[in-house]
């Protein structure tokens, strides 16, 4: 019996979507769409457009596949002493807890497995979305009719998309560049390393060449403000001007120089990050979205990553490229809602090919403080040592028995330190109710100081929160007393400045003033203060 699959990559402004039909052991394309979607349209409307469109095209499926920008997740690359993805699931909100800016109790995380660190220890890329955002769009799609069963982001749907390719070098740098934003996949030795998503898109290009055109500084802003306004019914125009642009010289070749140095420092940062601080180059550029239409921008990009750039529907073993009845796929730019239809079609790919926050979303919603959880983790542990003590006949049996002997030790030294005026003689799981009892009435004493004041860490938290997740921010100083914080920082761009103001004044802890905006020499940072000055409620 035929299943029909519908991969959909989703846009702020835009919307792609893919049908594939499975039949026992054969999957083909069956259908393909893209529109623009209502600017500024909410979660239900945006979901009641792309059904529209479904049901216009013939698109209806039996599995849908979402796919959401990458900057609405945050990865963090993680070690493991154990394989297993399903042992690793049971304690990676536990791991995760530690890396993030937000509770994982209001977080849906997943994760898929990397390669083998130096000691042996399993890698893995671990991912976590604001669980509120995907219940929203979870019940704005089962509303429209199309329930779905997968939601991953922009990156990782380049991983299932980059799985069939064949011939292909050991390090390879998938980039996706849309009309809006890019997403970047980051593969060593057929293992994913890295995932993320930038802040650069054609518009980028259309903005500096109109930019370029204008005669006037009015008139270079009047623009600029008409293509971010009209930029989802406005088709990207650097297809047609940036090579004549990069062959004429002058302010136009410089803006959009400018504009792609700026991505591939970003990358740059990216790949060396991955890399703990080792610098690595790509062996391969593959480039997807609607920028592989671009005629001369491939070329730029070759100059400024130091590495060739190949278009993902020339790569071997690429499946989107025509459909049944012969007619031609614009493979590139729908190579992302590919990548996500192959996600509802699990068999075609490889095991681990791929996240799911729906698929985890049930079992992170757990509370992080309940007894039931540690006592899990624990037996979780427990499993693990017995599982080790069954397979003592195989041959690497004092490999084993040795990363056992550790774990029992970091088990018990955590107890020891957790909790040092339990004696000894208490079982793991006596230990482990303890435990979660204290972290309990920890977690309700952390939000005050028992006068009604919030605690330092209760601001810290409420910053953290306050300032968008998309934007980069480093502190280089922070001060903390009674009566206000004092926060010393560098983000990219005035506006992000701006927008963190914005966002620290809604956190409700106070007046914020913005003391001093800094533009570096280089041009690449700005420098600022911000003092938070307390309200009554909020001193420390």
């Amino acid at each position: 019996m035929a299943e029909t699959i519908l991969g959909i990559d989703l846009t702020p402004r835009g919307v792609r979507m893919v049908q594939l039909t499975r039949q026992f052991v054969r999957l083909t394309v069956t259908g393909w769409a893209r529109a623009d979607l209502p600017a500024g349209a909410d979660l239900p409307a945006t979901a009641a457009a792309v059904r529209r469109l479904a049901e216009t095209r013939g698109l209806l499926s039996d599995v849908y596949a979402l796919g959401l920008p990458t900057s609405q997740a945050m990865f963090r690359r993680l070690d493991f002493p154990f394989t297993s993805a399903g042992k690793i699931r049971q304690v990676l909100d536990l791991e995760m807890d530690a890396h993030m800016p937000l509770s994982v109790d209001v977080l849906a995380l997943d994760m898929v497995k990397a390669g083998r660190g130096v000691g042996g220890e399993q890698q893995v890329l671990a991912a976590a979305m604001p669980r509120k955002a995907l219940e929203g769009w979870l019940e704005a799609f089962a509303a429209s009719g199309m329930p779905l069963q997968v939601v991953d982001v922009t990156a990782d749907a380049l991983l299932a998309a980059a799985a069939p390719l064949t011939g292909l070098p050991d390090k390879v740098l998938f980039l996706d560049i849309g009309a809006e934003a890019s997403a970047i996949f980051w593969r060593v030795d057929g293992k994913p390393t890295a995932m993320r998503g930038l802040r650069f898109g054609l518009l980028d290009l259309d903005n500096a060449l109109a930019a370029n055109q204008s005669s006037n500084d009015a008139e270079r802003e009047t623009s600029a403000s008409n293509l971010a306004a009209t930029r989802a019914t406005v088709p990207v125009k650097a297809g047609m001007e940036l090579q004549a642009a990069l062959a004429a010289g002058g302010e136009a070749a410089r803006r959009v120089q400018a504009a792609v140095d700026g991505l591939a420092r970003d990358i740059r940062l990216t790949l060396r990050a991955a890399a703990d601080g080792e610098s690595v180059q790509p062996e391969l550029v593959v480039l997807s979205g609607r920028a592989a239409a671009v005629q001369g921008l491939g070329r730029l990009l070759e100059t400024r990553l130091q590495a060739p750039v190949q278009r993902i529907a020339q790569c071997g073993g690429f499946g989107l490229r025509a459909m049944p009845d012969g007619s031609q796929v614009p493979g590139d730019e729908l190579a992302v809602a590919y990548g996500l239809a192959l996600r509802g079609a699990p068999m075609f790919l490889p095991s681990e090919a791929g996240m799911n926050f729906h698929a985890e979303g049930a079992a992170m919603r757990r509370n992080a403080f309940d007894p039931r959880r540690y006592l899990a983790l624990v037996s979780a542990l427990l499993a693990v040592l017995v599982l080790g003590y069954v397979l003592s006949n195989t041959t690497d049996i004092v490999l084993k028995r040795q990363r056992l002997a550790a774990l029992e030790a970091r088990l018990d030294e955590a107890y020891k330190q957790a909790l040092p005026d339990v004696q000894p003689g208490f079982t793991r799981s006596q230990r482990a109710s303890i435990l979660a009892e204290r972290l309990a009435g920890l977690r309700q004493g952390s939000q005050n100081d028992g006068a009604g004041r919030a605690t330092a860490l209760h601001i810290l938290a409420a910053i953290s929160q306050a300032v968008p997740a998309d934007l980069p921010m480093t502190i280089s100083q922070l001060g903390l007393d009674e009566q206000a914080v004092r926060i010393s920082a560098r983000s990219d761009a005035f506006a992000s400045v701006e927008r963190i103001k914005d966002g620290l004044q809604q956190a409700g802890l106070g007046e914020v003033e913005l003391k001093g905006a800094t533009a570096s020499p280089d041009g690449n940072s700005v420098q600022f203060q911000v003092d938070i000055l307390l309200a009554s409620g909020g001193k420390p």
